[in-house]
C-alpha cells in the first residue's frame, strides 16, 4: 500500500474522528500501521496546516498504483 495514490472517502470512523472535511482530498500513502487499522497519508494540499494525516483504512480509496497508472 505504500506509495499508493488515494482519495479519502467517508466512513463512520473518519466521521467519529471529526475528520469529515478531509473527504474528497487526495494524497499518497507514506506509512501503514495495520495494527491501528489505518495509514499515514501525505495530502496533495495541506489541511489545517498539516500535510500528513492518519486515515482509517475504510476511508482510503486507491486511485492509482505505485507507477501512477489508474487502477
Amino acid at each position: 500500500m505504500l506509495g499508493q495514490k488515494i482519495q479519502i472517502i467517508t466512513s463512520s470512523e473518519l466521521l467519529a474522528w471529526k475528520l469529515g472535511k478531509l473527504v474528497g482530498r487526495t494524497g499518497v500513502v507514506v506509512a501503514s500501521e495495520p495494527h491501528k487499522k489505518g495509514c499515514w497519508v501525505a495530502l496533495d494540499n495541506p489541511y489545517a496546516n498539516e500535510s500528513e494525516w492518519f486515515i482509517p483504512v475504510q476511508s482510503l480509496q486507491m486511485i492509482a498504483n505505485n507507477n501512477g497508472k489508474n487502477r
